[in-house]
């Protein structure tokens, strides 16, 4: 295991250990404790007690040890004969470099022989166990192309990340949810392969949210090798979501995909249970309801509700907006769609502006 291996699993694993990890300089201790031999001899000498700076000091030490092995495993050059070999040099006893014989030398070497004589005869049985390919005949491949296309698929490389922008938020390799920040909609991916829950930096600059250090310098990585240094958090943000509050701490991250990044943190002090199959997540709070959070989609129909279950939202404080709709595309209405005055169009007028007066009906005994 390298030295990135291990501590991006060290780090991964500590949250585990929080009472092992009380202060940074102890982190630094077991961090070393667990490196290899030769590294440690490097890295331990300093007594780091910054764990980033420990970390890149075991990488060099880690690329000192292996430039150190391939020097040891390299011949050295002889200057007898300019070649590179070990032990004595055989080009005074002008004996075969081959065997080690006095009586010849490696062009007439009978081992060299004996090693061509057996590699014609494999090569020869190879050859007549192949069948050669004939314009007129079929080949031993009756669909090349497929299997050049199935070879091709077989050395593709795995997928890394199934998020590149907002618009593929319907992907179903990614779940999503929109909360309440402060009162503005925010968008948030929901991550189980995160240690910590992140904000993007623009919208926290937007909103006048406040900052805090954090104790430790975490390098956050993501499986493209890329890292970055991360001190910055806002502490017990008021993610809402239906009347619901579930604070959350979020780290300050440069991206843009999404507003939130709601990591293991926040799903393990929550409860969160990850529906990957359906794409939703089901909060518990605090008197025990459990609330589904789906996957955005904007391709699904709205849901309609009643008016008693919308009276009974309103109550809970659930967030409602009042829409009054107007329709342009109406229709001009004409004599001849009404059904009965279309048969008496030389009585009425040509166009109807409206109902009739009210008038008083005066009757007559």
């Amino acid at each position: 295991m390298s030295v990135t291996d291990y501590e991006r699993e060290f780090v991964r694993l500590s949250k585990y250990a929080r009472e092992c990890m009380s202060t940074e300089v102890v982190m630094c201790k077991r961090f070393e404790d667990g490196l290899n031999e030769d590294i440690h001899l490097y890295a331990g000498v300093l007594e780091l007690k910054e764990f980033i700076v420990l970390v890149d000091r075991a990488c060099k030490a880690e690329e000192l040890v292996k430039e150190k092995r391939r020097a040891e495993n390299v011949s050295p050059e002889c200057p007898q004969c300019g070649r590179r070999h070990f032990g004595e040099c055989r080009a005074n006893e002008k004996a075969c470099f081959r065997c080690g014989s006095l009586d010849h030398f490696i062009r007439d070497c009978p081992e060299v022989g004996e090693k061509e004589k057996s590699q014609n005869t494999r090569s020869g049985s190879t050859a007549r166990g192949r069948p050669l390919g004939n314009p007129g005949h079929e080949t031993g491949s009756k669909n090349p192309s497929r299997e050049q296309a199935t070879r091709v698929k077989g050395r593709a490389p795995a997928m890394t990340y199934a998020i590149r922008a907002r618009k593929e938020a319907s992907s179903p390799y990614v779940i999503t949810g929109t909360f309440s920040l402060h009162n503005t909609r925010v968008m948030a991916l929901i991550d189980p392969g995160s240690t910590h829950s992140y904000i993007c930096m623009k919208l926290v600059s937007s909103m006048s949210m406040p900052i805090e250090s954090t104790e430790f310098i975490i390098r956050v990585s993501n499986p493209l090798g890329k890292c970055v240094l991360v001190d910055r958090v806002c502490k017990g943000c008021p993610l809402m979501i239906k009347g619901y509050c579930f604070p959350v701490d979020l780290m300050l991250l440069p991206f843009d995909e999404f507003d939130v990044i709601l990591g293991m943190d926040w799903l393990v002090t929550h409860g969160v249970i990850v529906n990957c199959g359906k794409k939703h997540i089901e909060l518990k709070s605090k008197n025990g309801e459990f609330i589904l959070v789906e996957s955005g989609n904007q391709d699904r129909s709205p849901v309609v509700i009643s008016t008693l279950l919308t009276q009974r939202y309103l109550r809970k404080g659930y967030e409602a907006y009042l829409a009054f709709v107007l329709n342009t595309k109406e229709t001009e209405s004409r004599i001849e769609s009404v059904p009965i005055l279309c048969e008496y169009l030389d009585v009425f007028p040509e166009e109807l502006l409206g109902l009739p007066p009210v008038r008083e009906i005066e009757f007559w005994d």
